[in-house]
């Protein structure tokens, strides 16, 4: 082979190694019905392209495709949006507590189907954990075990509510989705309650509904850009925060380590609609609809981490191309991003006296000669003249 023929073999080979695109990361190979496919297959393809170009008959480059996030980008809890609607900007970052013990938990035992978020949804409420029906939808009724009960809708997005009481005085709520009232009174004669106060669902469920577990109503899935506080978050879970440069905080995402009730919960907090196009990440992202409280969600599970995102101002379109941009940063960016955080909730205004204004009159000593008075008091009945 001559010089300049083995030159440019060189060459090629080099152009071979540096355009052949990388493996995709597992979460890309999962579709549905598809079989394994295995990183190897890459090996063969850059083989089979060598042998093409050794005989000289097709030269082949290839690009890497960076319009997939969810199957190039390997995101981590400290991930940030690159592509933000005009004239926003990052508005800092808040890592959750440290403690998982100072995290407020309320007593809520999900219950669901393989279907959810989308599917039948049944959220189990102590004794004290209050409750967030609406009172001026709820109406009573009679169980047919002959409790009481009242039946309305929720705070949350219309789901539908039921207070059974189980003992004089006490009662619990089921917050439910999915599921017809009658279903829903049904469900209400099999809750009860120990001594102790721990509430138990009696026998099996309709609606093959099985517990997926114990949730807090308001850690990440309900960080809806109200007063993010690190104490309220799930352990190790982060927010991002986003917003018009001259405005505050209108996006915030929470990106954690999804449990097995974190989808159940997603479906009792708002309406949810399967997105079916975001590259390949097709069956685990969501559209939620958090009204009439207002607001919309994007919810996605990508490379086994969870990222909710919530906006006030923007519609579902807009807020899912903030989520599907985010890209992972360095600790030097992420250390920066949660200094502009507590730089902003330090920042407060002082309040300015205007100490040119009139102060107020004094109290005037009193003149002239002072007035006797006399009082006679009849003790025994208590009469005053």
């Amino acid at each position: 082979m001559s010089t300049l023929h083995d030159d440019r073999m060189r060459t090629l080979m080099a152009r071979l190694d540096d355009l052949t695109p990388p493996a995709p990361e597992f979460e890309a190979l999962r579709r549905p019905h598809a079989q394994p496919t295995h990183a190897r297959g890459t090996v063969w393809i850059a083989a089979a392209a060598a042998v093409v170009l050794v005989a000289g008959l097709v030269v082949i480059g290839s690009r890497r495709d960076d319009t997939d996030p969810a199957s190039t980008r390997g995101l981590t809890l400290h991930s940030v949006a690159t592509r933000l609607p005009d004239g926003w900007e990052t508005k800092g970052a808040v890592a959750g507590a440290p403690d998982p013990g100072s995290a407020s938990i309320d007593d809520l035992t999900v219950f669901a189907t393989a279907a959810a978020p989308t599917g039948p949804i049944l959220g189990v409420l102590g004794v004290s954990s209050g409750s967030y029906a609406d009172p001026a939808t709820e109406e009573p009724v009679t169980l047919a075990d002959g409790r009481r009960a009242t039946l309305g809708l929720t705070h949350l997005a219309e789901a539908r509510s039921l207070d059974v009481e189980v003992a004089a005085g006490r009662w619990v709520e089921l917050v439910a989705r999915g599921i017809t009232d009658e279903t829903l009174l049904e469900i209400g004669t099999h809750v009860n309650v120990d001594d102790a106060g721990t509430v138990g669902i009696d026998g099996t469920l309709p609606l093959g509904l099985v517990p997926t577990g114990t949730s807090s109503m308001f850690t990440a899935m309900a960080t809806r850009g109200v007063g993010v506080d690190a104490n309220e978050l799930r352990t190790g879970a982060t927010v991002t925060e986003y917003g018009p440069t001259d405005a505050g905080a209108d996006v915030t995402i929470t990106a954690f380590t999804p449990t097995g009730a974190d989808a159940a919960v997603l479906g009792l907090f708002g309406r949810v609609t399967s997105i079916v196009s975001i590259g390949n990440n097709v069956s685990s992202t969501y559209a939620v609809d958090y009204s009439p409280l207002g607001g919309v969600g994007v919810y996605t599970v990508r490379g086994g981490l969870g990222f909710i995102a919530h906006a006030s101002t923007i519609d579902t379109a807009t807020l899912l191309d903030i989520v599907t941009s985010l890209e992972p940063v360095d600790d030097q960016e992420w250390n920066r991003l949660e200094q502009q955080r507590r730089v902003a909730d330090t920042s407060t205004t002082q309040a300015v006296v205007d100490t040119t204004a009139v102060p107020p009159p004094l109290e005037q000593p009193t003149t002239g000669t002072p007035t006797r008075i006399d009082l006679a008091y009849d003790i025994a009945g208590l009469r005053m003249f």
